[in-house]
């Protein structure tokens, strides 16, 4: 996942070098780097982030509130 949240910092109308990413994460990189990540970017990263771990979870609890590990939505009528 680090992989992928340094890649999607650095795509976007302006691209910036993965190593320039990097930089400006541990606080060495360029200030308009820094802003466009940082302010721009990184809300939109970690949001789909959680999104992502939601998901997930709901999966999960869903699974294991059926008994089920194939559940599907479904088996319980989520589906209309």
């Amino acid at each position: 996942t680090a992989c992928a949240v340094v890649l999607s910092a650095g795509i976007g109308e302006r691209f910036i070098s993965p190593g320039a990413v990097a930089k400006t994460f541990l606080g060495m990189g360029d200030p308009g780097d820094d802003l466009i990540i940082m302010s721009f970017r990184m809300p939109r990263i970690l949001v789909a982030l959680f999104a992502g771990i939601c998901l997930a979870a709901a999966g999960s609890i869903l699974q294991g509130l059926i008994r089920n590990p194939l559940a599907s939505p479904d088996i319980i009528g989520v589906t209309g």
